[in-house]
Order: structure tokens, then C-alpha cells, then sequence
């Protein structure tokens, strides 16, 4: 496999937004945890990746769709509730869903693919918010058990 990094699809593919303390501590947690490779890997003059493969190489899309299956299938097999299918993509969308909903104002997260400005993202990703913010979250920290 080459890795490579991609430069955004248009100017305003780079966003800033706010992180909450949970989502920082997260990261925290991430970062304390994650174990000093042999040789930090390099990517187009980048390195310090978060999260490596187990040859020590940057997680890729591919990484993070399999984990999000295993943690739903996990879920699904132990909880009387099952989650609905989760992607990364959806993920995003949830975020951003979410984000707006709560009165944040993120407008770059109400842009459609043609960049128009919505009044919010499409709920089309998300179903029901607070449902879908439970269960990503409860996934991630799924995820972060499965990293430690």
C-alpha cells in the first residue's frame, strides 16, 4: 500500500472547530497510550500519526470502517438494542448534525456538497440525534478500550 496525503477537495476543506473537554481528554488518553514506534513512520514529510496499524504505519479509512463494523457487531451480539450500522462518514455527519442542533452555529458543517449554506446538516446521516450521539459515543469509547 503507498500512503499518501491528500490536500482538501476546495479551499474551505480545512475546518476549525471547538473541541469539548471529554473529546480533548480523549485525545489525551490517545496520545499517553500510544506506543513509540521502532521508526516513526513519515507521510509526505508528515509523522506524529495517533493511531498506527500493527506495522507501525498511519491508520487508514479502511482500519476505521473494520473497527466500526467489529464494534457494532460486538454490540449487537451482546445488547437486546441493536445500533444501527455506523461508518466514520456517518459519524461526521452525527457530529456535525449535532453540532448545529445544539445552537453552535457551525455554518461550514451546514454546507451541502455544493458548499450552498443549509439550516442544518442533512439529517439524512443521523435519524434520530440524541439516539445517534449515544451510540457513537458509547462506540468510540468501545474503540478506545479495544486501543488500550
Amino acid at each position: 500500500m503507498r500512503y499518501v496525503i491528500q490536500e482538501p477537495k476546495t479551499e474551505k476543506g480545512i475546518r476549525f472547530v471547538l473541541m469539548s473537554d471529554e473529546v480533548a481528554e480523549c485525545f489525551r488518553r490517545v496520545i499517553a497510550r500510544r506506543p513509540a514506534p521502532e521508526s516513526e513512520p513519515e507521510v509526505d514529510g508528515l509523522s506524529g500519526f495517533l493511531c498506527l496499524d500493527k506495522n507501525g504505519m498511519p491508520l487508514v479509512a479502511l482500519h476505521w470502517g473494520h473497527y466500526f463494523q467489529r464494534i457494532v457487531a460486538k454490540s449487537n451480539s451482546i445488547y437486546r438494542e441493536e445500533i444501527p450500522k455506523m461508518t466514520p462518514h456517518v459519524c461526521r455527519h452525527t457530529f456535525c448534525s449535532n453540532y448545529v442542533a445544539d445552537g453552535s452555529g457551525l455554518r461550514p458543517a451546514a454546507r451541502d456538497r455544493r458548499g450552498r449554506v443549509r439550516d442544518v446538516a442533512d439529517p439524512w446521516y443521523t435519524g434520530n440525534f440524541d439516539e445517534t450521539y449515544r451510540d457513537v459515543l458509547a462506540g468510540c469509547r468501545g474503540l478506545l478500550a479495544a486501543l488500550s
